[in-house]
């Protein structure tokens, strides 16, 4: 589910939204950003392009930055207690 928040109160139409996405969603939206990056960065026309490129490459930082809590989240996860076979069992 998806939830919209305003992010500055003073402000008319100042509003941001959290997206679920699962991590292979991440990885692979992530992996699409950068053939994009790579594609404008050899283009001809990368001088025109530079803003383009700048926001490509904040847009993957702050997917990277996310799967890297989710996959920190599903290790936490994976580490089974001493002795203990399957999840949910104590």
């Amino acid at each position: 589910m998806n939830k919209v928040t305003r992010y500055n109160p003073k402000i008319r139409g100042s509003f941001c939204t959290f997206l679920c996405f699962y991590d292979w969603e991440l990885s692979i939206t992530i992996s699409a950003i950068a053939k994009e990056i790579k594609r404008v960065e050899t283009s001809e026309d990368k001088a025109n392009k530079k803003g383009y490129l700048t926001y490509l490459k904040k847009l993957r930082r702050k997917y990277g930055e996310a799967l890297g809590q989710v996959l920190k989240a599903e290790l936490r996860d994976l580490k089974l207690k001493k002795g203990q076979k399957e999840l949910g069992e104590a």
